[in-house]
């Protein structure tokens, strides 16, 4: 059972951003997340007035600096349609103990999208969810600004 007197921001923590971009014809990734501090981690994935395009999102393993990675350990994709896909959201989540298998990267994993044509535009939001050691909060990127006042 959640307990009522813990905040949502201590719970989660915005750990990687794909700031909206209007067309992404390769991988555009996250920062590297380091599953070593959440049970969890979660893309939130924003797509605007897509093309009629394939939309790839996934999430990779990969080194700490996030610029070596592995096959996606998972992907899904949205259908080429000139319409059913704009302003859509896609929802990937991953576990720790899904890094487990892996040869070389175990410990980090990026998130990332890709469109087949140009188009967009497209955004995420990484989270990391269920902390090990403190409140999420205390992992949150540089540029996050947390508005408490709700207390």
């Amino acid at each position: 059972m959640s307990d009522p007197n813990v905040r949502a921001s201590e719970k989660v923590a915005v750990v990687g951003v794909v700031d909206p971009v209007a067309a992404v014809t390769t991988v555009t990734y996250t920062a590297a997340i380091d599953m070593g501090l959440f049970m969890q981690a979660m893309g939130i994935f924003l797509l605007g007035n897509m093309p009629n395009e394939i939309i790839t999102v996934g999430v990779y393993p990969c080194n700490a600096a996030g610029n070596a990675r592995g096959t996606a350990i998972k992907s899904t994709v949205v259908a080429a349609h000139a319409t059913s896909n704009d302003n859509t959201q896609v929802v990937i989540g991953i576990r720790r103990e899904n890094l487990l298998g892996q040869a070389l990267y175990d410990r980090y994993v990026q998130f990332g999208i890709a469109i087949a044509g140009a188009g967009g535009p497209a955004a995420a939001v990484a989270l990391g969810v269920d902390p090990i050691y403190g409140p999420g909060s205390d992992y949150d990127l540089a540029s996050v600004t947390i508005d408490e006042s709700f207390d």
